[in-house]
């Protein structure tokens, strides 16, 4: 306002409009643009600069705290106040573009001043920024912009806010979140899940990033799709603020624990009201260890989630120490079947041959946690030992080098009628019902669907050690080889395939053990129906706090971190002579047309490498003479 001069009697007309004349900052665009609106004249005159500020003395640059934030963030009503003026002036469309661009810049300086703010008067600060209904849209996608490099610092700051408090609320509209919905275990919980919730009376949404329908599974006709952007620079918030309201979802059931959006789609889940439950589908200890060295950034995010369902125990504890939601749910499990007393009647598959012993793999190709490759050795070897097995590999990769690594890897070993690559199933119920043993190779799972669906067949299994699956504690029906032990894994395979006895007996345990997880354990749905109607009535508590445990946990990571670490050596790369560089093309082409006249492992070959030796021990005797 200051540096121009004004008529009373113009000043005097906005006065009537003015619906906050305390604002400690903000009256250049509300009162000026008001002063400005009633005038019929503008002009101005160059002079010397005539205003200046003091830094740190005035209420725009001095120091933030939180009761300066509280008076600062009233201009985040101004746009409230013109929009009001305007309609009332019926002159609102005219100055529609105007009032964008200044919610923009008041939100832009607001938030500017909440970086100002320190934690813990930082949670209070981010409720006063939401102060305003008609802006919260627009505050979270600026403040999603404002630190998208930076997530860690934003959910530290902000996660005892009140938007994070649960609120009762009846919950009718779920919408399901994975980025796809096909080729993996995921897919497939999600895939038993829905049914399940529909069967339970809720209106089911299925959020991907991705939509394929030649590969997805099957979906229910009355679930609705939505398909967001990968990025928020793309419009995922905007996408995802429009599926929440124009759906009405009271609840998003979050199946990316790892997702890089999941912080700032919570944040915007939370802002319309709905709640948020996370579900961990990767082990949490092998996945931090191997992929991030910053625990804390899973922490600080989970703990802005009205709750976090894990698939086993060792999990719960962990998230609980930290004072996070957790609730040890399992995944939707099958009935237990009689594989063995199923009708021949019903087609047998073609790769299936009845004269012969069938082992499955099922998984993604994918080497880190699946260990595909491994799995490929151990087939190698059962094929080179007995002759009536048959080897089967179920599943895609993500690119097609992978199918690509497979194929190669069958015909280079000549196994092209005992390994049979399947590809990718919607279903691999008959593939289960005809093995007679399932390998599992993955070094870390947290509920393997595979191996639910195989303990429910009755088909023993092979696996890398995993002793905290809830499905195997109790070590029956499941053999446990130490973890990238392939001559371990090949050998009780074989010991298993040559003792028909022996085979029945862990098929037996093997039923047993699921029968008894399955009379022992809450089932998924009776699970998840508890922790919706915990939310609904905002019952879910916070769990105490275990600094023991932690101190322990945070102790491990980083060690492992350490362990991990590699650092960067700097080699200069070796230079080559063009003289050089010649001699050796010159070696391979020779060498080349050698091994055509006398191939390796032959007489000639052999023959030739004594002559070549005997030769080389001559000149070496020759050169040692002369230097004497």
């Amino acid at each position: 306002m200051a540096d121009k001069i004004y008529r009373t009697a113009t000043v005097h007309k906005t006065l009537p409009f003015l619906e906050e004349p305390f604002l400690c900052c903000g009256t250049d665009c509300y009162q000026l643009f008001l002063i400005s609106y009633f005038s019929s004249t503008f002009k101005s005159i160059k002079t010397e600069p005539l205003y200046s500020y003091r830094i740190g003395s005035g209420i725009s640059t001095s120091e933030t705290n939180l009761d300066k934030f509280k008076e600062q963030a009233k201009i985040l009503f101004i746009p409230n106040y013109l929009r009001d003026f305007l309609t009332k002036e019926r002159q609102l469309s005219k100055y529609e573009a105007m009032l964008s661009a200044l919610s923009f810049r008041l939100i832009d300086a607001t938030i500017s001043r909440f970086d100002l703010v320190q934690y813990p008067d930082s949670n209070s600060a981010f409720d006063l920024l939401l102060l305003n209904p008609s802006l919260i849209k627009e505050v979270i996608e600026q403040l999603i912009r404002r630190y998208q490099t930076n997530q860690l610092e934003l959910a530290e700051k902000i996660s005892e806010s009140r938007i994070f408090e649960g609120k009762p609320k009846k919950i009718k509209r779920v919408g399901i979140f994975y980025h796809r919905y096909f080729n993996g275990g995921t897919e497939k919980v999600i895939f038993h899940q829905i049914p399940l919730l529909i069967e339970n009376g809720f209106e089911i949404f299925l959020i991907t990033e991705i939509i394929d329908k030649k590969q997805e599974y099957f979906l229910p006709s009355e679930v609705k799709r939505i398909c967001l952007p990968k990025e928020f620079q793309n419009g995922r918030a905007q996408g995802l603020f429009r599926a929440l309201q124009h759906n009405k979802i009271d609840l998003i059931i979050y199946h990316a624990p790892c997702s890089p959006t999941l912080f700032f789609d919570n944040l915007v889940v939370r802002s319309c009201g709905s709640a948020f439950i996370v579900t961990c589908h990767n082990f949490a200890p092998s996945t931090i260890s191997l992929f991030s060295p910053h625990w804390g950034k899973y922490s600080s995010y989970f703990k802005t989630v009205d709750a976090l369902i894990t698939l086993t125990s060792v999990e719960r504890d962990l998230f609980s120490a930290y004072e996070i939601p957790s609730f040890l749910i399992p995944n939707p499990l099958f009935p237990p079947i009689c594989a063995k007393g199923a009708s021949d009647l019903e087609p047998r598959p073609s790769s299936f041959d009845k004269n012969k012993k069938h082992i499955i793999w099922i998984g993604r190709l994918e080497n880190i946690q699946k260990n595909y490759i491994e799995a490929m050795e151990i087939f190698k070897n059962i094929c080179s030992t007995l002759p009536d097995v048959t080897c089967h590999i179920i599943g895609k990769g993500e690119t097609p080098l992978e199918e690509k690594y497979v194929r190669q890897f069958i015909s280079d070993n000549d196994l092209e009628q005992r390994i049979i690559y399947e590809g990718f199933l919607t279903s691999a119920d008959k593939c289960f019902k005809y093995a007679d043993i399932h390998l599992m190779t993955s070094t870390f799972e947290c509920f393997p669907m595979a191996l639910s669906e195989a303990m429910s067949y009755g088909v023993p299994t092979v696996l890398y050690e995993m002793p905290y699956l809830e499905l195997i504690k109790n070590n029956k029906g499941c053999i446990s080889v130490p973890r990238h032990h392939v001559e371990k894994a090949s050998q009780e395979i074989l010991r298993l395939l040559t003792n028909e006895t022996e085979r029945h007996d862990c098929s037996q345990k093997t039923s047993e053990a699921y029968r008894s997880y399955l009379a022992s354990n809450l089932s998924h749905i009776q699970g998840l129906m508890s922790l919706i109607h915990k939310i609904e009535e905002a019952r879910v508590a916070k769990p105490q706090r275990n600094d023991s445990f932690i101190e322990l946990w945070e102790s491990f990571v980083s060690f492992q971190t350490e362990t991990n670490y590699q650092p960067k050596v700097n080699i200069k790369e070796i230079q080559i002579s063009a003289y050089d560089q010649k001699k050796i093309s010159r070696y391979d082409n020779c060498l080349s047309f050698f091994l055509n006249f006398a191939p390796k492992d032959s007489y000639r070959y052999s023959f030739s490498k004594r002559i070549a030796k005997w030769l080389y021990s001559i000149i070496k005797d020759k050169n040692i003479k002369r230097q004497d």
